[in-house]
């Protein structure tokens, strides 16, 4: 449950008064507001709604905006109080700052150095505040997660406020609101368990009105914070983020997956639990109030930020974040104190010079290694191209190297066949084949044929044709295997049948086929002649 103040006043120790806030979040043309009471660290949610605007605040329309807000507020039967604005994640810049260990008054300064030196806004136009994480190092060592804000948002804020009639008490960001209100609800609800392990890291995913937020935190402080953008890949992108954080943290991920809102995002529950193996929770910023003018479920997502603000208003420890009041250098007691504050910022801006230096010089370095690993890339390419290529000759080479010119083989088979109606002999069935061998055999037969046929009772035709292949030294030729003929062509003469079983070819050039069919007929016995082309 929601903490509420539905007990008396004695609830609190005698007569606490009650402090009433107005918590404002205004972004991406939507107006968030909350109405409560605060006091004694439990907080009671009296109003929240969704106000509708045309633009986004800016410093220039900030005077009118507060007019309509004004208007708004009053139409809604929401009287005045001091207001807590909230900035989006989109509109801070965070940095994760490591500092040595300092005296507490000295702290403010060397974190606003550390986190100003790489910024590129002059440092009169940010606002820096800043909130310790985690405990000191071995070393002493500490850790700071640093926000920087616009001034042009802090005034736009005041001047808004200003125009309303309304008191601005504070501006922080909506991360830190986000932590603070799941630190706050869970374990009050079914749908809300507490992390586990206790103490572990968890992950929370706000979806409002156009815009979207990633918090990782731990104890209620943030460790990361990231802006999405909503929509069908957002699911996604919360698994990226997930990813990178496990990647910093070490071992120490993410235990479980908090989505605020109720049923308008469990299409976006159900797709995490599909990406991620991860526990994925419900976090209602409003479960278990009572309140009657509350805003209805699908449009509670915006409010989550804001109701984790006043719960950090309510504590004794106020704010983490206040851009209104940020944490502050104090003077030294004694000018022991400044004289060491001045050496030191001697030193920071000494080793500064330095490390940009040094940063300049990597820089160049890093170019002409860019510039070298992208020559050598380009290498790469042509060789591999280059191998492509030999790879591809070699293969048309051994294609080429295992291949006969058929037409050729046909016309000098032809020419050497006996008479078929003179020596009675026809062949009925010729098959050719190109015999497949590894590329490194030696051996020059790459081919082969086989015939089949019918001739009379005498076999010397066949035999002759046999002899006229053997002689021409192409050609490994097995002996004729003769059988009785039992088809049709018997009862015209043709008794037998033969088999060649296999004819072995050698690869020849084209030019080195030399028999002519016309010159067959002066052929002697041996029926062979050759004469150059």
């Amino acid at each position: 449950r929601l903490r509420t103040l539905a007990k008396p006043r004695a609830a609190f120790g005698g007569d606490t008064p009650l402090a009433r806030y107005l918590a404002l979040d205004w972004d991406h043309n939507h107006i968030c507001v909350v109405a409560a009471n605060v006091a004694g660290g439990a907080v009671r949610v009296q109003r929240a709604l969704v106000l509708p605007e045309a633009a986004a605040l800016t410093p220039a329309e900030a005077e009118a905006a507060g007019a309509r807000l004004r208007d708004h507020l009053k139409a809604a039967k929401i009287s005045p109080a001091p207001v807590l604005a909230c900035l989006g994640r989109e509109r801070l810049i965070v940095r994760d700052v490591r500092y040595p260990g300092v005296a507490d008054h000295e702290e403010p300064g060397v974190i606003r150095f550390q986190a100003l030196k790489e910024m590129t806004h002059a440092p009169d136009e940010v606002v820096v505040d800043y909130a310790r994480v985690g405990e000191a190092g071995a070393n002493g060592e500490r850790r700071a997660l640093v926000l920087i804000a616009k001034r042009d948002h802090i005034a736009a804020y005041q001047a808004l406020c200003k125009a309303a009639g309304l008191k601005l008490a504070g501006v922080t960001a909506r991360p830190f609101g986000l932590a603070a209100c799941l630190e706050r609800v869970a374990g009050t609800t079914v749908l809300t368990p507490l992390p586990e392990p206790p103490g572990s890291a968890v992950a929370v995913v706000a979806v409002g009105e156009g815009w979207a937020e990633f918090v990782v935190c731990r104890g209620g402080a943030p460790l990361l914070a990231r802006s999405l953008v909503p929509g069908p890949g957002i699911a996604a992108e919360i698994r990226r983020n997930l990813t990178v954080y496990s990647g910093q943290a070490g071992g120490q991920g993410v235990r479980a997956v908090y989505v605020v809102g109720g049923p308008e995002n469990a299409a976006l529950r159900e797709r995490l639990r599909q990406l991620v193996e991860l526990p994925v929770h419900v976090l209602d910023p409003f479960g278990g109030s009572e309140q009657a003018d509350l805003p209805v479920a699908e449009k509670r997502g915006g409010f989550a930020g804001l109701v984790g603000v006043l719960h950090q208003r309510a504590d004794k420890k106020g704010l983490s974040i206040d851009f209104l009041r940020p944490k502050q250098p104090r003077p030294p007691a004694d000018p022991n104190k400044r004289r060491t504050l001045l050496w030191m910022g001697l030193a920071a801006s000494a080793l500064f010079g330095l490390a940009t230096v040094g940063y300049l010089r990597l820089s160049a370095l890093t170019q002409q290694l860019a510039a070298q690993a992208f020559k050598n890339a380009e290498q790469e390419k042509v060789l591999t191209l280059s191998e492509d290529d030999a790879k591809r000759i070699k293969a048309i080479g051994d294609w080429d190297d295992q291949a006969v010119v058929w037409l050729d083989e046909l016309h000098d088979l032809v020419a050497r066949f006996p008479d078929p109606d003179k020596d009675q002999i026809r062949l009925s069935m010729l098959s050719a084949r190109v015999i497949d061998k590894p590329p490194t055999s030696k051996d020059p037969h790459v081919a082969q044929m086989s015939l089949k046929g019918v001739t009379g009772n005498d076999l010397r035709s066949v035999n002759q044709l046999v002899g006229r292949l053997s002689e021409d030294g192409h050609y490994r030729v097995d002996t004729a295997q003769p059988s009785s003929n039992r088809g049709p062509d018997a009862r015209a003469g043709f008794t037998q049948q033969f088999t060649i079983q296999r004819i072995e070819v050698q690869k020849r050039a084209p030019e080195k086929y030399t028999l002519r069919m016309d010159e067959e007929k002066d052929e002697k016995p041996k029926g062979r002649a050759r004469r150059g082309r």
